[in-house]
């Protein structure tokens, strides 16, 4: 991406400082490790809804757990029976995911605060933050986040947290095509 800014005559110089399955208290870390290491007027962070709220990206897509005795049925009962208790443990998970207690909940609220200490210390040192709020590639076709999405465009909007909202750029393109 530096390389192709730079080739349309934009000096730009980037410090990807990203790790896989870091939460936002990680990522102030990181940080405050490398922000003296390369000049920069802005820094972007990926948001995704697992960094502010507790749960696994692949939560809603896990299999439930299988029942033994399901197993010694006829194949066409252990297909619909399957079917239909994934379809209800996907459901209860959504809706669990959706609750909005869980923008109470102490995992948020230590998420928030490092994001605010990060957007205070990014403009200390003169370089805006911009929190990337990026979609999760599950339902992409239905709103079913909406509520999480919601909760997060205003806990950033109450805390004067800039962000570029890229949730509905993906929009009824197919999971499964991703």
């Amino acid at each position: 991406m530096q390389q192709a800014l730079e080739n349309e005559g934009n000096s730009i110089s980037f410090l990807n400082f990203a790790v896989p399955g870091a939460d936002t208290v990680e990522v102030l870390r990181i940080y405050r490790r490398f922000k003296d290491t390369v000049q920069y007027n802005a820094v972007l962070y990926g948001l995704y809804i697992n960094d502010l709220l507790d749960f696994e990206t692949s939560y809603v897509t896990l299999n439930s757990v299988a029942h033994p005795w399901i197993m010694e049925r006829s194949r066409a009962y252990d297909f619909i029976v399957t079917r239909i208790d994934r379809l209800a443990v996907r459901q209860h998970r959504i809706r669990w995911l959706n609750d909005p207690a869980r923008f109470r909940g102490s995992f948020f609220i230590k998420e928030l605060n490092a994001l605010m200490l990060l957007n205070s210390e990014t403009q200390q040192m003169g370089a805006p933050l911009y929190a990337v709020v990026l979609p999760m590639l599950v339902d992409l076709k239905q709103d079913t986040f909406d509520p999480l999405y919601n909760g997060i465009r205003s806990a950033l909007d109450q805390n004067r947290i800039e962000y570029i909202d890229l949730i509905k750029c993906l929009k009824g393109i197919r999971d499964k095509n991703l």
